[in-house]
């Protein structure tokens, strides 16, 4: 676990998409509050359009019994429009295959910044 936990924060700091998607299987998808649910790359490729910078501090690991995995995370990010958002969220995965998980789901309230996501939405993607 601190293995996938360290290789998916690095991930996200750095925005790799290519590191971030060797932790999933082909067919993985990530469900989010903003996003709904997409392929994991098509998810990853989207969050990079609408941001400036993305990145996330572990705060706790947790294992489940039938093997699903989930961190809690500090997150900061930063809109395309310049705005910073820094939020505690859970990322709960699941489903895994030969050390890759086949789910993504990221558990956080979306409310603080919904309003301003879907203006640029509307406005920065044109």
């Amino acid at each position: 676990m601190d293995s996938f936990r360290d290789r998916y924060i690095a991930s996200l700091n750095t925005a790799d998409v290519e590191g971030a998607m060797s932790l999933f299987t082909q067919d993985a998808v990530v469900v989010s509050p903003l996003y709904g649910e997409n392929p994991v790359r098509n998810y990853l490729e989207r969050l990079l359009v609408d941001s400036r910078k993305a990145g996330a501090t572990c705060k706790r690991s947790f294992m489940s019994n039938d093997g699903a995995i989930a961190f809690h995370l500090t997150c900061r990010w930063t809109f395309a429009t310049g705005r910073e958002y820094v939020f505690d969220r859970v990322d709960l995965f699941d489903g895994f295959v030969d050390g890759r998980a086949g789910r993504l789901s990221l558990l956080y309230d979306s409310a603080p910044f919904r309003a301003e996501f879907a203006w640029a939405q509307a406005n920065v993607r044109g």
